[in-house]
Formats: C-alpha cells, structure tokens, sequence
C-alpha cells in the first residue's frame, strides 16, 4: 500500500506526499500510468529523489553484502 499502484498520486495529500518522495517505485509506477492511461506525470524532482534513494540503499547493499559475504561460505 506504500506504492501508489492502486490510487493515483494526485490522491494523496499535500502533507504526505514528501513520504512518497522517498519510496523508489513512485516515479516508475506514475510514469506508466502517465503513459497508458495519460494523466500527468511527476515531476522531475520526484525522479530524482526516487533515484537518490535508489543509490543509497543500492551501496547500503553492496556493503552489506561483502561484510556477510566473507562469513557466508564459513558457515556452509
């Protein structure tokens, strides 16, 4: 229900929708829907703070992953 996937981005409130500059699948979910149905699309900010968050949990994985990575084969 985090994802606009059901309702549109318009339906949300003025004060929540700084909440959904942060999930990663706003901007791709709004940009179909912008393209199949023809509503407006969101704005490039959005794009690019769905980019932004995108990176940053990306490297937070990467680094995650080689710090467990070296124990990984130990334990099987």
């Amino acid at each position: 229900f985090a994802s606009p996937v059901v309702y549109p981005f318009g339906l949300i409130p003025e004060k929540y929708k700084i909440f959904y500059h942060f999930n990663p699948m706003t901007a791709p979910i709004e940009s179909l829907r912008a393209l199949m149905f023809g509503t407006p699309g969101v704005d490039l900010s959005v794009w690019l703070s769905n980019i932004a968050i995108t990176l940053v949990l990306l490297m937070m994985g990467l680094v995650l992953f080689t710090r467990a990575e070296s124990n990984a084969m130990d334990t099987v």
